[in-house]
């Protein structure tokens, strides 16, 4: 039992929880943010309306 738990903690480490960035209305900037930092971050592109 105590090895099941020890593998459920590090697998539960592994996860990283969704970092997203929101952009409004800009699709050139969110372009630009998505390029350099496009590993730690999901752009996103809201419309403003």
């Amino acid at each position: 039992m105590k090895s099941l738990v020890e593998y459920i903690q590090k697998e539960r480490a592994k996860i990283k929880p969704p970092r997203i960035l929101i952009v409004e209305s800009d699709t050139a900037v969110a372009a630009l943010l998505q390029e350099h930092l496009g590993r730690e971050y999901d752009v996103v592109v809201a419309g403003n309306g």
